[in-house]
């Protein structure tokens, strides 16, 4: 059994799991800007549109600037409540330099940012043994961060990485770095994928769910849902990760196949806190898309329609409770009956 060290006061998130989403909700679209101009000031030709642009790419900048605060003070809020208090998970189990006598004291895995994966993976043996006892009441004993500081942890150690030369390219371009972005999507941090750029940044992941429904309909859900990371054909493991934005074009096809495990896993763990935490009524809008998302249970033929609405923004026209159902029948339906990542992308 793993645990969490009992003598380590709980991580206590500051800002919210919502600061380390994308920050769409501060969008405005630009008849919505033009309107707003319009009753301000009588401007009209060319002054009027001027005006706009100007408020346009403000709106733009405050996204973007938004987004890369959030990721640096994600960081420190965990660096000084998690990463900096020596939480550890103990692991009975054997490694080097366990000596194998079956004493707790063996072995500690601290949690690191560095650690993460590991982490990752002894939280999923855990989930597992606290899933078959069936008491929530000794996964909080057990397990003692909740779901949002895991997702915040996940989020953040990626966005970490990218944040530096995003930064730089913002600082010296400003909105003129906007092309530059949609070019390499890959260049952004999570937290910046301004919905204007999704085609981009998802772009893989909307050619991976068309790719899925062909290769998929022929089949029952049983038969999809029980496949492994190691049943899994080339083709259908391929479109797999890429709906998920698991691995890179370079990686091998054993490479990928352990990629998409170690996202399994990852997946396994937010289920069991996700649940424990209070379900999917917990969670507020953005969390819901982005949470759907992630588990490949997002209509991306829907998405690309709701983004050339000229009227409202993303984020006010997403079906909100649609979304919310969908995830629930997901989440009561994975890990059960025997069902494996193959449930990723099934709605």
């Amino acid at each position: 059994m793993k645990r969490i060290s009992h003598g380590v006061p709980a991580f206590v998130q500051r800002r919210g799991i919502v600061s380390s989403l994308p920050p769409i909700h501060l969008i405005q679209t630009k008849k919505r800007i033009t309107d707003q101009v319009s009753l301000e000031k009588p401007y009209n030709g060319v002054r009027l549109k001027a005006v706009v642009l100007f408020r346009l790419a403000k709106n733009y900048l405050k996204f973007f600037k938004e987004g890369m605060g959030s990721v640096w003070t994600n960081y420190k809020d965990l660096r000084s409540e998690v990463y900096s208090r020596n939480l550890f998970l103990v692991v009975n189990g054997l490694a080097a330099n366990d000596l194998g006598t079956g004493d707790a004291k063996d072995q500690k895995l601290y949690v690191r940012n560095s650690t993460l994966p590991q982490v990752v993976d002894e939280l999923a043996t855990a989930v597992s043994c606290l899933e078959n006892s069936g008491s929530l009441d000794l996964s909080r004993e057990q397990i003692k961060i909740s779901r949002a500081q895991f997702q915040t942890m996940l989020r953040t150690r990626g966005d970490l990485l990218r944040l530096p030369l995003f930064g730089l390219l913002f600082a010296l371009l400003e909105e003129f770095s906007l092309p530059l972005y949609y070019i390499f999507p890959s260049l952004m941090p999570f937290t910046c994928v301004f919905p204007a750029f999704m085609k981009s940044y998802y772009g893989k992941s909307i050619k991976a769910q068309r790719k899925l429904k062909e290769l998929r309909k022929e089949r029952t859900f049983d038969e999809i849902a029980v496949q492994n990371p190691f049943t899994m054909t080339e083709e259908e493991l391929r479109s797999v990760c890429d709906l998920i934005k698991v691995g890179t074009p370079f990686s091998s096809i054993d490479r990928r196949r352990a990629q998409l495990l170690e996202k399994y896993k990852e997946l396994v763990v937010d289920t069991h806190l996700l649940l424990r935490d209070g379900g999917v009524d917990k969670l507020d809008r953005l969390e819901v898309f982005f949470t759907c998302l992630d588990r490949g249970l997002v209509d991306w033929e829907q998405v690309l329609s709701l983004l050339e609405d000229c009227e409202k923004t993303l984020y006010e026209l997403l079906d909100e409770a649609s979304l919310r159902e969908r995830l629930r029948v997901h989440l009561e339906r994975f890990g059960k009956h025997g069902y494996n990542v193959g449930v990723v992308g099934l709605f």
